[in-house]
């Protein structure tokens, strides 16, 4: 069983955090890397964007549980280097068991 929630992270970082943010990506599994997109450039000002997807899994499960650990040590990597950043959890198996939520922010 299990009820679908979708977690994830977008956050703001500055470009000379663009190395450990790719170095953090890089050391996901294969699987989980597509899931962390950026950096996507601003229009103006000196941050890039990135988003760490939702992973499509139900809570409980494995995949889920792997999904919160890598959120989690991201969003730990964006409190390092002082990034802002918010982690939601919307969503639902209906669309109404959660809403939206702010999980952890800067």
């Amino acid at each position: 069983m299990g009820t679908i929630a979708h977690d994830s992270i977008t956050a703001a970082a500055s470009e000379r955090d663009r190395e450990r943010i790719i170095a953090f990506r890089n050391g996901l599994p294969d699987r989980w890397r597509t899931l962390l997109v950026g950096p996507v450039p601003p229009l103006v000002n000196g941050y890039e964007f990135w988003a760490f997807l939702p992973d499509g899994s139900k809570e409980w499960w494995s995949t889920s549980d792997e999904g919160d650990r890598y959120r989690t040590e991201f969003a730990d990597l964006l409190d390092e280097i002082r990034a802002d950043f918010a982690y939601v959890r919307f969503g639902g198996d209906f669309g109404i068991e959660y809403g939206a939520a702010v999980i952890r922010e800067s």
